[in-house]
């Protein structure tokens, strides 16, 4: 059986299941057999529904994750109304990774996403022993899950997924990322989405008549590589996708506000590939400076600032074969609201 099929941080080595471990300075050491395990693997099933149209963008998302006394991984929760919304506005479809596949049966925004061919589930199943098999669903849904399924997933469609998390959510695994390796694009206080009360109905109906406006702000947000990687001047380039971006914000925040639904605002991070940050790490520095008037005037009667920022970050070892984000991270502002 190779090794990818396997749960991470697991590898066959010497005819048995070994755990495997991170050293401080990043190298790799087989640790001791794991027992009280039959045969163990990851089967990740996608069905067609999961599969994209060549102009679509989904999202693999990650729960909350609690932690106990000692700051270790203790619980997850699933994706809130208010990131469901977010993410249901801006992309085409949604994967929710996990072992347990009937959550959606009591979560009536799942069921109701679900059954508009948005939401999809993307399944762990594990042949093991009864105690072993409970460990590595838990280990799956709290840290590998969403990782593993990403990972397939931009094997099978490269560039038109990427993971989505909450703050405190599931991330990539430490041996995946390398420091100085990624950018950092930060939007503050910046993107209007329907608040957490809205029906889901409603958010549809409402992105199916304003498509053209949130089709162009959700390419704005995930263009920068693209757009500023081949240009001959980085600097003007990012400004000029700055004022694209920027024109884009300020229409979503004026037909938000006509649609006459509660607003959040909230903050979006889009990590993407290194190589944007290589070509001119000075001149980006200076370029990130250049604010976003036109969404600031929109936002003016709300008492609302919106800012852009970008930085250095970690990336992928493993770099993607497209420019789009690989992750975006969301926060939500409760005393933002319109």
């Amino acid at each position: 059986m190779p090794d990818s099929d396997l749960p991470k941080g697991l590898r066959f080595e010497g005819g048995g299941l070994r755990k495997v471990i991170t050293q401080a300075d990043g190298t790799f050491v087989m640790g001791p057999p794991v027992h009280d395990v039959e045969l163990a693997f990851t089967l990740m099933s996608h069905t067609k529904e999961a599969l994209l149209k060549p102009d679509e963008q989904g999202l693999i998302l990650s729960g909350s994750i609690g932690r106990d006394a000692d700051g270790k991984p203790a619980s997850l929760s699933p994706p809130t109304a208010q990131e469901l919304r977010h993410h249901c506005l801006l992309w085409d479809r949604l994967d929710y990774p996990g072992h347990d596949q009937t959550e959606e049966l009591t979560d009536p925004d799942m069921a109701f996403l679900k059954s508009e061919g948005i939401l999809v589930r993307t399944q762990f199943s594990y042949m093991a022993s009864a105690p072993m098999r409970a460990r590595m669903e838990a280990d799956a849904d709290l840290l590998a899950g969403p990782a593993q399924a990403f990972s397939q997933a931009e094997q099978r469609q490269p560039g038109q997924w990427s993971l989505a998390r909450p703050v405190d959510g599931g991330s990539f695994a430490a041996e995946d990322m390398a420091w100085g390796r990624g950018l950092l694009f930060e939007l503050h206080n910046a993107i209007p989405v329907p608040a957490a009360e809205v029906p889901l109905a409603d958010v549809l109906e409402f992105k199916a008549k304003r498509f053209a406006e949130l089709r162009t702000l959700r390419s704005a947000l995930g263009e920068v590589y693209q757009t500023v990687l081949a240009a001959p001047d980085a600097a003007f380039a990012y400004r000029q996708h700055l004022n694209r971006l920027d024109r884009a914000l300020a229409d979503a925040v004026k037909v938000s506000r006509e649609s006459k639904f509660p607003i959040q605002f909230s903050s979006l991070q889009a990590k993407l590939d290194q190589k944007i940050w290589v070509a001119g790490s000075a001149a980006f520095a200076a370029a990130s400076s250049v604010g976003l008037g036109l969404t600031n005037a929109a936002l003016s009667a709300l008492g609302v600032a919106a800012l852009s920022s970008l930085n250095k970050t970690a990336g992928l070892r493993q770099s993607r074969s497209k420019g789009t984000p690989f992750e975006y991270v969301t926060r939500f502002h409760q005393d933002l609201r319109a």
